[in-house]
């Protein structure tokens, strides 16, 4: 868990971008904003992504827990425990957020190492 003076890496959708992709020049604003929350949003937890599937106009990434081990073979055993459904015009959005997340944390993967061997 990061200490107080290091923070956390964070990608959010309609953040300014300083990186040119091929949908949005570099430096465009967002064409969007959030709306202000009374209460922060329910957390939902997972332990990993099952599956990811299409249909005509959405996606279905299931998530799934661990709920033991198997005595018998000692597998995990994993089962099923949400479904998030996107329409099909969301994944790009989704993708770049991810990408910018990975990045965030190899960033402070690299400066934790520099930091490390001094």
């Amino acid at each position: 868990m990061p200490s107080k003076s290091q923070s956390k890496p964070r990608a959010a959708a309609g953040q300014k971008t300083s990186k040119a992709t091929k949908d949005q020049p570099a430096s465009q604003e967002a064409t969007f904003k959030f709306a202000s929350l009374t209460t922060p949003p329910e957390d939902s937890y997972a332990d990993g992504a099952a599956s990811i599937t299409g249909g005509s106009n959405v996606v279905k990434i299931d998530f799934y827990r661990a709920v033991g081990i198997d005595q018998e073979d000692k597998k995990e055993v994993r089962t099923i425990s949400h479904r998030l459904v996107l329409p099909l015009t969301a994944i790009p959005e989704l993708s770049q957020l991810l990408q910018g997340y990975d990045q965030a944390v190899q960033q402070m993967i690299q400066k934790a190492g520099k930091d490390g061997s001094t």
